[in-house]
């Protein structure tokens, strides 16, 4: 590619000189359709330029709608880790109930039987 820049660059100059009459035909020609050839690798360029960029873009934003997905879940997995903390925390609570009232009824009926031995 070097090589055929060097070739086109010495064409441009001889042309701006005058000195493309001294050039042989074959060269200009062989220049000529060297030219052709970089302004089809050039078209092509840029069209991949282009769907690479729409590509690209498509991507950015099917990433924004994923991450909103993410973050979505990850909201709704700590809403949902919080249930079972919250489910041991009211069972312990019942629990404490439960033995509160069952110590009350054994003192009452320890009384009644005290009594009731008297």
């Amino acid at each position: 590619m070097r090589k055929d820049s060097f070739v086109l660059l010495c064409f441009v100059v001889m042309a701006s000189s005058g000195l493309v009459g001294c050039v042989p035909a074959h060269v200009v020609t062989s220049l000529k359709g060297e030219v052709s050839q970089l302004q089809i690798q050039y078209r092509e360029l840029q069209q991949n330029h282009a769907d690479l960029y729409a590509k690209v873009d498509s991507s950015l934003t099917n990433l924004g709608a994923l991450n909103a997905s993410v973050q979505d879940l990850q909201d709704r997995v700590s809403v949902l880790n919080q249930v079972p903390r919250d489910l041991g925390n009211d069972l312990d609570k019942k629990v404490q109930k439960t033995e509160k009232v069952q110590k009350t009824e054994k003192v009452k009926k320890v009384g009644k039987v005290k009594n009731n031995r008297k």
